[in-house]
């Protein structure tokens, strides 16, 4: 089943962002999943 998660936001903390795509990215990779920039 494809499905479509749309975001927009702002990063205030560049840091911590980076933090939650060093978690993020590999789960979703896991899955089978993309990001469309």
């Amino acid at each position: 089943m494809k499905a479509y998660w749309v975001v927009r936001g702002n990063i205030l903390n560049q840091e911590e962002y980076s933090k939650y795509i060093n978690l993020a990215g590999p789960i979703v990779h896991k899955h089978n999943g993309n990001f469309l920039v």
